[in-house]
């Protein structure tokens, strides 16, 4: 079986190019969504809220995101450490347990979609990487459509977030 990782920055349009993949039957592993569920695992709630108060986790137990997490990994290079050394291991995990099952299900292919592939290092565990771009005006567009953000935040966002992995695919 062929492991695809599918990466570019935040806005590119990974998940359309991964839909497309999808209406062929490709199976496609979502990082991101994965991820989101790990935060509700009581070993990592318990690890967040030790790293960073009680306040991350919303009184109904959600992950205060859009208040907390957010600022804090955007603003904050060792609390983004911190966040990839907890939850990465686990999602890589999650994603070969899921591969071994769609190899056992004699998939050709399996797809791996995140923004940080390259940046992080991963880009090992695949056999092929495809890396997704689009202009600027279009991703900033798709960040504040998908995030609900004003012009203003939807740039910012971008512009923490990206041309790392344009970066990183172009210098090795």
């Amino acid at each position: 079986m062929v492991k695809v990782g599918i990466t570019g920055n935040m806005g590119s349009g990974k998940s359309l190019v991964c839909s497309l993949f999808e209406q062929m039957g490709i199976p496609v592993f979502y990082a991101d969504h994965e991820a989101k569920k790990l935060y509700s695992e009581p070993q990592v709630m318990q690890n967040m809220k030790k790293h960073f108060g009680k306040s991350i986790y919303l009184s109904n137990g959600n992950l205060n995101k859009k208040k907390k997490l957010s600022r804090l990994i955007f603003n904050d290079e060792f609390a983004m450490q911190f966040i990839r050394d907890l939850i990465y291991p686990e999602l890589h995990k999650k994603f070969n347990a899921w591969a071994t099952e769609k190899a056992l299900n004699n998939c050709k292919y399996v797809l791996y979609e995140a923004a940080l592939i390259l940046e992080n290092g991963f880009q090992k565990q695949f056999d092929k990487l495809i890396l997704v771009s689009s202009p600027e005006w279009l991703r900033i567009e798709r960040i504040k459509e998908r995030d609900k953000l004003s012009e203003k935040a939807a740039t910012c966002a971008y512009e923490t977030t990206n041309g790392r992995e344009e970066e990183k695919a172009s210098t090795g």
